[in-house]
């Protein structure tokens, strides 16, 4: 950290991490094609995730003068069905209530999107359905959210859902 002018890198500095750097490539050089790869690699794991597609929205198929309350959406993908009902909580926070198929996953709300690196998403929020696939999700401090899905085989890709606000 630089304090002062006195604490800034001078010249010898700059030559002594030139040395190290030098040092560090020679005795353990960086592999070819390491940054592609890399990005290779979490693009893929991004593909791996399944998408689900809004199949209903309630909000949609209503309009009002004013702000809606309450908006049902439901979500589609190859292995999962998802509906989310959203409310208003008495301290201006979100209340999601929804219903899952299959049952006894854990589903997680993002503050929007989560990019890339999915894995180390950290969610707003995150519960497990019950037996019969509902979860319920209070106090969002966010209104504009995607839904991830996951299993309990962590071999199965994730469900992830379109940003939706609410």
């Amino acid at each position: 950290m630089i304090v002062n002018d006195d604490d800034a890198l001078d010249l010898a500095d700059e030559a002594l991490l030139a040395d190290l750097r030098e040092l560090a490539e020679a005795a353990d050089p960086m592999p070819a094609g390491l940054p592609e790869n890399v990005k290779f690699a979490l693009a893929v794991r991004m593909l791996q995730a399944e998408a689900a597609a809004i199949t209903h929205d309630a909000a949609l198929a209503i309009r009002t003068a004013g702000p809606s309350t309450t908006a049902s959406i439901a979500f589609s993908g190859r292995t999962v069905e998802l509906l989310v009902s959203a409310s208003d909580e008495p301290d201006g926070s979100l209340r999601i209530d929804g219903w899952v198929t299959p049952t006894q996953v854990v589903i997680e709300a993002h503050a929007g999107a989560v990019g890339p690196s999915i894995d180390r998403a950290v969610p707003v929020a995150r519960v497990q359905a019950d037996d019969l696939g509902r979860f319920v999700l209070s106090s969002l401090p966010e209104r504009r959210l995607m839904f991830v899905v996951r299993f309990a085989d962590p071999h199965q890709a994730p469900t992830i859902t379109p940003v939706v606000e609410f």
